[in-house]
């Protein structure tokens, strides 16, 4: 680890030294939070990728069961509202055959991946990424519920501004990512909408989503953008309306609670000339990070993690 990567990261466990409160709505459990390091010369480049396999948040598995799974819709199938008739059921699983026997002849180097943390409870649905002949990637993905909102009260974001590749994606390319969202409109969207326990309403369209990229890393960080479960955002600050604090932490020292957070705005946004919130909702579960890059390449910032409760 770099020097300037240690300096920063020890600042920050002064700044969390005190157990700092961290609740989204509906996660009355509470979240924690941590400093963040990612070591560029032991972890390789930091990106969604490598993210969640340091994490082991990612399993391959074999393109032919993620293909089944989705045909069988055991993800969509968890949702109490779930109903679909036999003739449905057939058709959708006919034209998701057929986007798998186009995708299957139209890629090479293809691979699946499963996204879940340990405790996950809800099986993620898959996605399937291949290499184009114009060496470009393309990954297809079904969308993903998320049972939390963060206010921007509680992190102020906002879009983050794109960077230009560094070269333009092949035609070929276009025309694979053509056919695929024209296979994927067949396929339709299964319109959920309903509530668990009695008390926590849900609304969620679950349909195919697709997404092309230079390299592998972005054509998986892309797909899972569109598929709703991965966030990324220019992070501003946290919790900088006191009054808001004095809503939702009336039970602490709204004052302190209020400074602690502005001495951590004041830290990241003097030690990063940019900062970057990374999202990824598995379900009810959240993990966040907010992070920059040091001048050695390394990554640092603070870690979230918080789990929606189900409290009837």
């Amino acid at each position: 680890m770099q020097p300037i990567t240690e300096q920063i990261f020890a600042t920050l466990e002064l700044l969390l030294d005190r157990e700092l409160p961290f609740n989204l709505p509906n996660h009355e459990d509470g979240g924690r939070i941590s400093p963040f390091i990612w070591d560029r010369a032991k972890q390789g480049e930091f990106n969604v990728l490598n993210l969640c396999r340091a994490n082991c948040w990612l399993k391959l598995t074999d393109v032919d069961a993620t293909i089944k799974d989705w045909q069988q819709m055991n993800y969509i199938k968890t949702f109490p509202d779930f109903s679909l008739d036999a003739e449905q059921i057939a058709n959708r699983t006919n034209r998701i055959e057929s986007l798998f026997q186009f995708i299957n002849t139209s890629l090479h180097n293809l691979e699946s991946y499963i996204l879940k943390p340990r405790c996950y409870y809800v099986i993620h649905p898959g996605v399937v990424i291949g290499r184009t002949e114009d060496r470009d990637w393309i990954c297809v993905s079904p969308t993903v519920y998320t049972a939390s909102y963060i206010p921007q009260e509680q992190i102020s974001r906002s879009p983050l501004v794109k960077s230009k590749s560094d070269r333009s994606l092949g035609e070929k390319t276009l025309n694979l990512l053509s056919t695929i969202q024209a296979i994927s409109s067949k396929i339709g969207t299964i319109s959920l909408q309903g509530n668990y326990a009695g008390e926590y309403s849900y609304s969620h369209n679950h349909q195919i989503v697709s997404a092309i990229a230079a390299t592998k890393e972005l054509a998986l960080e892309q797909a899972l953008k569109a598929s709703g479960m991965l966030e990324i955002a220019q992070f501003n600050s946290f919790l900088s309306d006191i009054d808001y604090i004095k809503n939702w932490y009336f039970d602490y020292a709204v004052n302190e609670i209020y400074q602690s957070y502005q001495n951590i705005n004041q830290f990241l946004n003097q030690a990063f000339s940019k900062l970057i919130m990374y999202r990824l909702s598995f379900w009810a579960h959240e993990n966040i990070y907010i992070i920059g890059q040091t001048s050695g390449g390394d990554w640092a910032g603070i870690y979230m993690n918080s789990q929606f409760a189900y409290n009837p």
